[in-house]
């Protein structure tokens, strides 16, 4: 009988073994299964929406405040109509006046001004916060499209009231203006004390500056 219970064990112990590879098998089988869902839930999602970097949040009231209130100086002085009135939307990111946007109250001549306007003030009160902008303000043809009412007074429009602003805080810092003559109310005086240089562009070879760019010409020339 020895012979044959040793032989018995040996199957008996081959068999258990079996049995726990089975086990094993079945438990690797339903690993996968697992797997194979969690790839399938993960390749069917909808993508996540990207995280969108909301700018409003760097700005606090007092800071827009402070800004509204340098623009509004500045409209002042330049006889702006319903300066006072003028604000920064929060939502479209831009100057209203009287509740109004650009395009709905004003055309394009008012609306060059007033972007000239927004710019100068913006830079200034950069300056009075001790933050960083540019050096100088560069301002091409802003007065050129605009049209004022012929009973307006020379002295009380807006195109005279913006040269005179713009003379009166030529020391504050370099503005650059390129005009056309018969498009401003007046052409400074040059006066280095005051902080105003008048540049005329000839268009001519042999006659002052040629353009604003030395040593460019046009072909015809």
């Amino acid at each position: 009988m020895q012979p044959k219970i040793s032989t018995f064990k040996s199957e008996l112990d081959r068999n258990l073994q079996i049995i726990r590879w089975q086990d094993e098998l079945e438990r690797i089988h339903q690993e996968e299964i697992q797997y194979s869902a969690d790839l399938f839930e993960k390749e069917t999602e909808e993508d996540p929406k990207e995280a969108k970097y909301n700018i409003l949040t760097s700005y606090e009231y007092n800071l827009v405040n402070g800004f509204e209130k340098e623009l509004i100086s500045a409209l002042k002085s330049s006889n702006f109509g319903g300066s006072s009135s003028a604000r920064l939307n929060m939502k479209s990111f831009d100057i209203e006046i009287d509740g109004h946007s650009k395009p709905t109250c004003m055309g394009g001549g008012y609306s060059a001004v007033l972007n000239a306007l927004t710019v100068y003030a913006m830079t200034s009160y950069i300056y009075k916060k001790n933050g960083y902008a540019p050096g100088f303000l560069a301002l091409d043809s802003a007065l050129s499209q605009l049209s004022e009412a012929e009973h307006i007074k020379t002295e009380n429009s807006i195109k005279y009231g913006f040269m005179q602003f713009l003379i009166s805080n030529a020391l504050n810092r370099q503005v650059i203006v390129i005009e056309h003559k018969d498009k401003i109310p007046f052409v400074p005086k040059t006066d280095e004390a005051k902080g105003i240089r008048v540049t005329e562009f000839t268009m001519n070879k042999h006659s002052g500056r040629y353009g604003f760019l030395n040593d460019v010409f046009n072909p015809e020339n």
